[in-house]
């Protein structure tokens, strides 16, 4: 059922972030295993989906690419405004390898101000254009996976690059103009299913008329 899938999803997204958390914590250098971690958690994801949703593999890469991005932003904003309270805010010295409280507290704020939003974004749009049959699907897993990298991207680097305000409001267009695009592409792609199904109803409209003209002409 739907909602078996979204507690699935919502799990695996909340073990990628205590998982994360737990890695800071405990290995020092920490910043080795981002990518691995990285890596794992999305194999994870498709692995859940592809266990539990019916869909192409470029459609479960899809939603997969798009649940990690997310996981990734979360991660990503609480980094920032961990740095900007405890230098700014508490006037602290950063430790570069250093997670504090506060960021886990970020990622909790942040977490529960999104995901509304984007739980309405998958609920109402995502779980609807899985159904639609188009052969854009075998590249529209690219546009996730460009926020994806660029992610990744944002977590190489230092502390002096993110504490820049020029890094959260990349991060915010970045992340708003994606999910943007994912809104304008699903749209396309539910309009052409309607369309499909129209022409479809209008071949078997025009089929049936055909036989009873062909039926008057007989025995009219």
């Amino acid at each position: 059922s739907k909602k078996t899938v979204i507690a699935a999803g919502t799990l695996c997204m909340v073990l990628n972030i205590i998982s994360l958390i737990m890695i800071i914590e405990w290995v020092p250098n920490w910043n080795s295993l981002r990518a691995f971690h990285s890596v794992f958690f999305l194999l994870l994801y498709l692995g859940v989906y592809t266990a539990m949703v019916r869909g192409t593999p470029a459609k479960l890469l899809f939603v997969g690419l798009l649940v990690k991005s997310y996981a990734e932003f979360i991660v990503t904003m609480a980094k920032f405004l961990e740095i900007a309270y405890l230098t700014n805010g508490l006037h602290r010295v950063y430790v570069q390898t250093s997670y504090s409280f506060y960021f886990n507290l970020f990622q909790c704020v942040i977490l529960a101000l999104t995901y509304p939003l984007v739980w309405i974004f998958f609920r109402k749009k995502i779980s609807q254009v899985m159904a639609t049959r188009n052969q854009a699907w075998s590249y529209l897993w690219i546009i996730p996976m460009v926020y994806y990298i660029i992610s990744l991207a944002f977590g190489a680097l230092n502390a002096a690059l993110i504490a820049q305000w020029q890094f959260l409001v990349f991060n915010l267009v970045s992340f708003l103009g994606f999910y943007l695009i994912y809104y304008v592409v699903i749209e396309m792609l539910e309009q052409t299913q309607k369309n499909m199904i129209l022409s479809e109803s209008n071949e078997v409209i025009k089929q049936q008329l055909l036989f009873q003209s062909e039926y008057y002409k007989k025995f009219g």
